[in-house]
């Protein structure tokens, strides 16, 4: 499949929606400006996925990108590009939920929301074998810094978790601490909650607050001790 272009007009036209995004982004008056770089990841591009999978249909693709954002919220090297700035600046151009787009047009959009880099990502799974392959580009240069993948038969949330050690590494970053790594080496979250999740993240994303909130308690009740559905039904409810 090609990969999308779009051609961006000068800041003059940008509407005041994406202006108002851009200006919540950056820090405000008084504030030390954080001088961390910004990372940015697209929705997942989701290349192939069984019909039978119950994975199917369930916005996965907003799911995993929510996912690995979290993963590499726990470097604290790391400056995270909110998923809503990023979706709503894709939304502006047409781009809302796209994937395989192209890689000067991935650097112009980490300009835009103030990233150094721009992660994006795809899942392959060939009957419960599963693939991620990762790319990212320097939004500076527009050049391709990184590609690696993880694949296996293992839980999906800990590939995910995998990838995020590779994104950190190909960007030469730190490590994450040790207290926060073995933290996270206790968590884990089984596939019917990646979907809950996933469900969830896409009804948000289609302004179905309220039946994104539904999915989100339904998780909270089936498993109380992941934490993403405690954490974005909050982030919803202050919303």
């Amino acid at each position: 499949m090609r990969a999308r272009r779009i051609s961006f007009l000068s800041a003059s036209i940008v509407t005041t929606t994406l202006v108002a995004l851009l200006v919540s982004s950056t820090p405000g008056s008084g504030q030390e400006p954080d001088n961390r770089p910004g990372i940015a990841v697209l929705p997942f591009d989701v290349t192939q996925l069984p019909p039978s999978s119950d994975l199917a249909g369930s916005g996965l693709n907003f799911g995993l990108q929510h996912i690995l954002l979290s993963e590499l919220n726990a470097n604290p090297a790391l400056r995270i590009i909110e998923r809503r700035v990023l979706n709503e600046i894709m939304e502006e151009f047409g781009l809302h939920g796209s994937a395989n787009i192209d890689q000067r047009t991935q650097a112009e959009l980490g300009r835009l929301v103030f990233a150094r880099y721009m992660v994006g990502t795809s899942y392959f799974d060939d009957r419960g074998d599963v693939r991620l392959d990762v790319r990212v580009i320097n939004v500076e240069t527009s050049e391709i810094i990184l590609t690696a993948r993880v694949s296996g038969r293992e839980s999906l949330f800990d590939l995910v978790g995998t990838l995020a050690e590779r994104v950190t590494d190909g960007v030469d970053l730190p490590p994450l601490p040790t207290a926060v790594r073995e933290a996270r080496s206790s968590d884990t979250m089984p596939q019917e909650a990646i979907r809950l999740l996933s469900l969830a993240v896409r009804e948000h994303e289609a302004g179905e607050t309220d039946q994104a909130i539904e999915y989100l308690t339904l998780g909270i009740d089936r498993y109380p001790d992941v934490s993403a559905f405690t954490d974005l039904r909050a982030e919803l409810l202050e919303a």
